[in-house]
């Protein structure tokens, strides 16, 4: 079966701690599609976005701060992309309930 996604070195930001937090992003998108094309329990695959969630808003907090240290004029751009692909995820349906009703 195909993953979601696959980390390869073309996916590289350049940035070692940026790239792995990445590569654990997609490990957990892999593993709830994977929970989700396998009917796993409503449980699991509710824990496993509500990990998806967290995991993105650290990482996205931590690459703002990377760009605001060194001054990156998109910034402000950047970052309101950040809080609409998070509340994107939040409103995923698993077993009928937005995600954000997960937490």
């Amino acid at each position: 079966m195909t993953l979601l996604v696959t980390w390869t070195h073309a996916s590289s930001v350049g940035v070692r701690a940026m790239d792995n937090e990445h590569a654990i992003m997609m490990d957990v998108m892999n593993e709830l599609r994977l929970a989700l094309v396998h009917n796993a329990e409503r449980e699991q695959a509710k824990e496993l976005l509500s990990k998806l969630i967290e995991i993105t808003g650290i990482h996205f907090w931590n690459e703002e701060q990377l760009m605001e240290r060194y001054g990156f004029p998109g910034l402000a751009e950047h970052r309101t992309e950040h809080q609409h692909l998070l509340q994107q995820l939040k409103e995923l349906p698993i077993g009928g309930s937005p995600a954000r009703q997960c937490n």
